[in-house]
């Protein structure tokens, strides 16, 4: 009874540990006070153990390395890489992993050797130079090599302010700088191009491959297609535009042309009109159209009205025309019948004659 007292005041004393848990100060511990190893067991299997140098094996029974795992880590927070914080530090700015799995930082001067003008992410694939670490072989690039390889490895974690991150929205893999796979909204303007000149909502602008090869960057400047993957709507670089069909709206449309009060040009004063000035009434000319442009509506507009006065002098032609048909219609049966006279008089002069030979 005493040997059972003195073990359960020797336990409450804290030199026992207990399976339903113990009161600690700042001087208790679970471990190990020589050179072995703390060893983790559940079903009487290794689980973990913290080596005598205090590097920490899950699944590795000689871990290498502070944490050195075997199998694979589920995270449900992220990763935060101490020295990379901050965003402005022009020294280290890039985390390489290289081909045996190790990374290492890259400096900002030794990646751009390595970097198009054009995009930070474009590196050339199997690139070697001593990074902080040791010698790094990049193993991973961009454009036509880079959506297989990143897919296995994720090779460039971006942490800097010189060059524009990737953003993939909708897609883990973003292609461009800004990947956004689904609808979007602006509620200003969208600027493609290189510079910006003018004030636009919509800025489009074409520029030269950087190789000097005098090759624009886009083959159109505006595609447009439907679900099916037809042309909608295309504008060449050279400015021509292709549509299957334009829709103008107006507020008026040239029907006054029919009106009574309309005053329509003489056919003689219309052609005193276009000997002086060599173009139509309201028609802009050559000039102004090759300085100030056409506006398709106007320009649709004008040439309506043109055809309908063009209608209302072939309608006053035509009436002239059926008033001289009617004239020639009468002078022609006017002229039948002095022909029939004339026949009949000559009738009534070769009987006389017969009859004044007989007597």
């Amino acid at each position: 009874m005493l040997l059972l007292t003195s073990s359960i005041l020797y336990a409450q004393q804290g030199t026992d540990w207990k399976t339903q848990g113990n009161t600690a100060d700042s001087t208790a511990f679970i471990g190990t006070t020589n050179a072995s190893s703390l060893i983790l067991r559940s079903n009487d299997l290794e689980r973990m153990r913290i080596s005598e140098n205090g590097n920490v094996g899950i699944g590795v029974d000689n871990p290498q390395t502070a944490l050195d795992v075997e199998g694979d880590i589920q995270l449900t927070g992220d990763i935060i890489f101490k020295g990379y914080e901050d965003l402005q530090n022009p020294v280290n700015r890039f985390l390489m992993i290289d081909k045996t799995g190790k990374s290492t930082s890259v400096k900002m001067k030794e990646l751009n050797t390595f970097m198009s003008w054009e995009d930070c992410y474009d590196i050339q694939d199997q690139i070697t130079f001593n990074g902080e670490t040791g010698t790094t072989t990049i193993v991973a690039g961009t454009y036509a090599s880079w959506a297989p390889r990143i897919q296995g490895t994720k090779s460039i974690l971006y942490t800097g302010s010189e060059c524009s991150a990737w953003v993939g929205i909708g897609t883990e893999l973003p292609m461009t700088k800004l990947d956004v796979r689904g609808a979007g909204r602006f509620t200003k303007g969208v600027k493609v191009g290189e510079e910006y000149i003018e004030k636009s909502g919509l800025y489009i602008e074409n520029y030269i491959y950087s190789n000097g090869s005098n090759t624009t960057y886009f083959d159109h400047l505006i595609m447009v297609k439907d679900e099916s993957g037809e042309k909608l709507l295309q504008l060449n670089n050279d400015g021509l535009l292709r549509a299957r069909e334009i829709k103008v709206d107006l507020d008026t449309w040239p029907d006054y042309v029919f009106e009574k009060d309309y005053k329509l040009m003489p056919l003689n004063e219309l052609r005193s009109f276009l000997l002086k000035y060599k173009h139509l009434p309201n028609v802009p000319s050559a000039n102004e159209i090759e300085r100030d442009g056409v506006n398709l509506g106007e320009a649709a507009k004008t040439s309506m009205e043109k055809i309908e006065e063009l209608t209302l002098y072939l309608l006053e032609i035509n009436d002239k025309v059926e008033k001289q048909e009617v004239v020639l219609n009468e002078q022609q049966k006017l002229l039948e019948q002095q022909q029939e006279t004339i026949r009949l008089q000559q009738e009534l002069i070769l009987e006389l004659k017969n009859l004044t030979n007989k007597n």
